[in-house]
């Protein structure tokens, strides 16, 4: 697929940011260098780490500035509320794309009117040799949890269906928000991905995980250690209020 590099007018990128100056740049220089150019909007949290600064040098890339930090669920929603695209790609801002990663994403989801999501392989940037997300897996208990997570890169090689798509790599048809509403700001952050995916299974939707659109993840490198007890305590309260949400309530008997 090494093709001159075209743009897309159906695809457009979202990038919640906050303080993310450490990997922003590499992140946006990756997307650039791709072999379909997407429109780009980043939606800034109130950072006051200079990111501002550092986007103001990409003249095409549009910023949606927040006065503070709303959140990733809100921040989303506003970038993908200025989205006029078919597709919309949501992007972690500690995310590095391969050059194909976004034409193998429009390509899968395009495939299908049924197809609502599409996520990537993501690896460890510190480690490639390992997945660091291959989509979500939720139990009938209602637990959730990262597929593939640590495992060898190699583990999950070809295309399939999943219960929902991290959003930190993944690309979503915008007809299908339309439908079964946007990303619930009451999760804050956490669990938002999947609850957003149960739903549209609720609507009869499919997601999907391509793995050859690949991406190289930080971690959470822009909001302290992966874990620590702010978000296990949000995690876990999501979790809660996810299951009671979506559910049947046959399966709480």
């Amino acid at each position: 697929m090494d093709r001159p590099v075209k743009r897309e007018k159906d695809v457009t990128v979202v990038i919640p940011n906050y303080n993310g100056i450490q990997y922003l740049d590499l992140c946006i220089q990756s997307i650039l260098q791709g072999t379909m150019v997407p429109k780009i909007i980043v939606v800034d949290n109130g950072s006051d780490d200079g990111s501002r600064e550092l986007l103001s040098k990409y003249p095409e890339v549009l910023v949606y500035p927040l006065s503070t930090n709303t959140g990733f669920c809100h921040a989303v929603n506003c970038g993908l509320h200025l989205v006029r695209s078919r597709y919309a790609i949501l992007l972690n801002n500690d995310v590095k794309v391969e050059k194909t990663f976004v034409e193998r994403l429009y390509t899968t989801i395009a495939q299908s009117a049924k197809t609502f999501s599409v996520q990537a392989k993501m690896l460890s940037m510190k480690d490639p040799s390992v997945l660091d997300d291959a989509g979500d897996l939720y139990s009938i208990l209602g637990y959730a949890r990262a597929r593939g997570k640590a495992k060898p890169a190699d583990t999950y090689e070809k295309r399939e269906e999943i219960f929902s798509t991290c959003a930190g790599a993944a690309i979503y048809r915008m007809a299908g928000f339309e439908k079964i509403g946007y990303f619930d700001e009451r999760h804050y952050c956490y669990l938002e991905d999947v609850d957003i995916g149960y739903r549209a299974q609720i609507f009869g939707y499919r997601n999907l995980y391509e793995p050859k659109a690949v991406c190289y993840h930080a971690g959470s490198a822009t909001s302290g250690s992966r874990y620590n007890a702010f978000k296990e305590s949000l995690a876990s309260g999501n979790s809660s209020y996810l299951a009671w949400k979506n559910m049947p309530a046959f399966q709480y008997v």
